[in-house]
């Protein structure tokens, strides 16, 4: 399964979010959207 991000500033942000933590940047999109679903669910 992929995920195509299409806007330029969200691809930038992804990108700066991975180097910030270290993460792959799928895993940092992955936490950064599992963080705010749960926020959701509260």
């Amino acid at each position: 399964m992929s995920l195509k991000i299409k806007n330029r500033d969200t691809e930038e942000l992804a990108h700066a979010l991975a180097r910030e933590t270290g993460e792959t940047v799928t895993r940092a999109v992955s936490v950064a959207l599992r963080e705010r679903y749960d926020r959701l669910q509260k």
